[in-house]
């Protein structure tokens, strides 16, 4: 593990850059929506492995649709930020 301090706004700019240089650059049927409350605050933790964790969840709904739209909303909750992955696919 390594850990280390981040912006998640930082974190999840990169991961949307990367799914559109390989999904949506091969595939126009769906889109993705990112949507992050403001202020959320830098999180201690080991990035690279969030970043594995996020990235397969959005695969994983990629994979599972065919057209329509892939949701990532992140909120604050208190001390904890929440990740939320929703798809109009058949899952």
């Amino acid at each position: 593990v390594d850990v280390e301090e981040f912006s998640v706004d930082d974190l999840v700019t990169e991961i949307a850059v990367d799914l559109d240089a390989t999904i949506r650059a091969a595939d126009d049927r769906i889109a993705f929506e990112w949507t992050a409350a403001a202020g959320l605050p830098r999180l201690r933790t080991d990035r690279s492995k969030l970043k594995m964790i996020l990235k397969n969840l959005l695969t994983n709904a990629y994979k599972f649709t065919d057209r329509g739209r892939i949701e990532v909303r992140l909120a604050q909750q208190g001390a904890n930020i929440t990740v939320l992955v929703s798809d109009t696919g058949i899952g």
